[in-house]
């Protein structure tokens, strides 16, 4: 149980920080626009 919860919270983690970088590259490529 608290095994998944783990890895549950790492995915969220991961995710995150996955859209956090894609947010960056958008405002990066529009303000190079």
């Amino acid at each position: 149980m608290l095994k998944t919860t783990k890895i549950i919270i790492q995915n969220n983690i991961i995710s995150s920080i996955c859209q956090n970088h894609i947010y960056v590259k958008r405002s990066i490529i529009f303000i190079i626009n």
